[in-house]
């Protein structure tokens, strides 16, 4: 099954949002994006991103998901998708198996 998942600013304006699948209690995020108004400096949407994954994870907690495969794993040499890091996610580097914390529940 697909998921779009998405965060409107209160102006009805598209701040971000992912596209995932589940196949039974496990939630896999494909690709995900974040406006450029929400990087601009100063933006009062900052953080909508972070807001959008931390819904998210409520919502598949919610609804008796098992476990959330974030995709793609951050790499903090390269300081690519740190976020997932910051959020709890698990791995990094060369592509470690998810730990613990970004399992939903």
């Amino acid at each position: 099954l697909f998921h779009s998942v998405e965060l409107w600013s209160e102006e009805d304006e598209l701040l971000c949002g992912e596209v995932g699948y589940s196949v039974g209690q496990v939630y896999t995020s494909m690709t995900g994006f974040v406006s450029p108004k929400v990087r601009e400096p100063n933006s009062k949407h900052t953080g909508a991103g972070i807001l959008q994954l931390v819904s998210l994870g409520k919502l598949l907690q919610r609804h008796g998901y098992a476990f959330w495969n974030l995709g793609h794993p951050f790499n903090v040499a390269e300081k690519s998708m740190l976020y997932k890091r910051d959020i709890g996610g698990g791995g990094g580097g060369g592509g470690a198996a998810p730990s613990r914390e970004s399992q939903v529940g």
